[in-house]
């Protein structure tokens, strides 16, 4: 009787056995036909891409790549991209902010662009606030007002609740706050997602060749190029566009930096909430394109009333990046409120 008993037990192990053998034998295959398909690309130190205006600082032994534009005593102007974003998110704002008479600067938010991609640089919003408020000091500006895009939105909000005399005014375009899935339409259909899953599935990833062979074989230029043309509505891709947004691709230790931004992500929940951002205090501009395919204008209708200090233009033909479908129009409105 016993020995009947172990038998049901026998094939459980057995099939288990072979289940967990077939599950290596394709992770294998799979790592193997990554690592074929994907191998590195040319890759070189951030500094071989930098050109003129380009900037490095190290803000406690962080590096920090930024861009600058301007007459330097004008008033200052931060902008802060989003992801996958760079300084060149902004390469045709920043002149034109510039010729306003601002002095304007844009900085990589790491890992992306040409900054820091190790795991001591700080990748989440509320430890990337801390850091930029830390550069600002180094570069002996007393205040600015700052803009943040996306997934940099959060960046300068937290910023300005931290340190609100370092925050003269915030423009938050499209900005990533408060609930998306508390407003209409499916925040999982987001263009975005996918690119945020590759980079936290890395971070899961303990073989660090597979994990990284993974993700060149997910960020290619085809599909960078593609992740810009979604944010757009009536602007055009160009291959300047383009190879502005695959540039951090080709900076050693970029596949490494985004598996540090997915450890950090898993990490940490800083997401900030509504009440909170009714604490702001200086006077706050939401800017959004009505046909935004990443986050819902919605949530800009919530953001106004959540903040006293805050009014909202929207867009009606523009994406998620406003600045280049409607340049003219986005210029104007940005001037206003900065003066």
């Amino acid at each position: 009787m016993q020995g009947l008993k172990r038998q049901p037990l026998k094939r459980v192990k057995r099939v288990a056995g072979v289940g967990l053998v077939v599950m290596l034998a394709l992770g294998a295959a799979r790592w193997a036909w990554v690592a074929r398909s994907a191998p590195p690309a040319e890759a070189k130190p951030a500094a071989a891409w930098a050109e003129p205006p380009s900037r490095f600082l190290s803000v406690g032994g962080v590096a920090l790549h930024f861009t600058e534009f301007g007459p330097s005593d004008g008033p200052a102007v931060v902008l802060v991209h989003g992801l996958l974003g760079s300084t060149a998110d902004f390469a045709e704002l920043a002149p034109m902010l510039a010729a306003a008479g601002f002095h304007v600067l844009a900085v990589d938010r790491p890992p992306f662009g040409l900054s820091d991609k190790r795991a001591v640089a700080p990748m989440t919003a509320a430890a990337q606030a801390d850091l930029l408020a830390a550069w600002l000091d180094a570069l002996g500006l007393p205040q600015a007002a700052w803009l943040g895009h996306s997934a940099g939105g959060p960046v300068v909000a937290h910023l300005a609740l931290r340190y609100p005399e370092r925050a003269s005014k915030l423009i938050l375009v499209a900005p990533l706050l408060g609930n998306p899935a508390a407003g209409p339409g499916n925040p999982f259909t987001s263009p975005a997602l996918p690119a945020v899953a590759a980079i936290v599935l890395s971070a899961l990833n303990p073989v660090a060749p597979w994990a990284e062979a993974e993700l060149r074989a997910f960020f290619t230029d085809e599909q960078l190029r593609q992740f810009l043309d979604d944010q757009l509505e009536l602007a055009q891709v160009n291959e300047a566009l383009a190879v502005g947004e695959a540039r951090f691709t080709r900076v050693q230790g970029w596949e490494a930096g985004l598996r540090n931004l997915g450890r950090q992500i898993l990490a940490t929940r800083d997401t900030l909430q509504p009440s909170q951002l009714g604490e702001l205090r200086m006077p706050v501009l939401l800017i959004w394109g009505e046909a935004d395919r990443f986050i819902s204008p919605a949530l800009g209708r919530q953001l106004v009333d959540a903040i006293p200090t805050a009014r909202l233009v929207a867009y009606p033909n523009a994406g998620h990046q406003p600045w280049r479908d409607v340049p003219a129009d986005f210029v104007r409105q940005v001037v206003d409120f900065l003066k």
